[in-house]
């Protein structure tokens, strides 16, 4: 029996190079949260491309490290999101890292 995260199977997952270990469930249902920041932006795009939910169901820890002061990581970030037809939704700021959300485009 194959397991689900977040519209993905495990095999999705570690094609990706995710870990199980990294993500949880919340209660209502689907919704991707991740225990810790995303270690590179490749990983977040990775994140963002294989997500198969609603927008509110994906938020993205993304570290302080990887907030350049030009703005270039998130802006890449930011684009893949938005080509999904999402946009931001705001952020929660945690020790060292960002929980950023996400709604449907209007």
């Amino acid at each position: 029996m194959e397991k689900y995260l977040g519209g993905l199977s495990m095999p999705d997952w570690c094609a990706a190079g995710l870990s199980f270990a990294r993500a949880e469930l919340s209660m209502r249902g689907m919704t991707l949260r991740l225990s810790e920041p995303v270690k590179s932006v490749q990983e977040a795009l990775t994140l963002i491309e294989l997500f198969e939910g609603d927008a509110a169901d994906f938020q993205l820890a993304i570290p302080e490290d990887l907030l350049d002061a030009v703005g270039i990581n998130l802006a890449l970030i930011t684009d893949r999101i938005l080509a999904r037809g999402w946009q931001p939704d705001g952020f929660t700021q945690a020790l060292g890292f960002r929980i950023y959300r996400y709604k449907p485009s209007a």
